[in-house]
């Protein structure tokens, strides 16, 4: 479990500036991808709260309807952050074992 959560914060505690930079960049299938993964991923740390932020972001994202995401991208950040910060003790525990 211990490596789950740390893997899960590897992946996932800069999420929020790839899909900000995946939008900068016009590239709403990356966007698309990482909101995706994501809301796949938190279902196995039990937060339903960014499984929710995230499907709520993945929706106007899959119909290439991004006039204004900043809210859902808020969203998904007020959820996400807890998450990342109880995941934080265990990255030692993903990369020791990369290594």
């Amino acid at each position: 479990m211990r490596r789950l959560l740390g893997k899960f914060y590897v992946r996932y505690h800069l999420l929020i500036s790839e899909v900000r930079e995946a939008l900068d960049n016009q590239d709403l299938a990356l966007a698309e991808r990482l909101v995706h993964t994501v809301r796949g991923s938190t279902v196995y740390v039990c937060a339903e709260g960014v499984v929710n932020a995230a499907a709520r972001l993945e929706s106007p994202l899959k119909h290439q309807n991004i006039t204004d995401l900043e809210t859902e991208i808020s969203q998904l950040e007020m959820a996400l952050g807890p998450v990342i910060g109880a995941t934080a003790a265990f990255a030692e525990f993903a990369q020791e074992i990369a290594t």
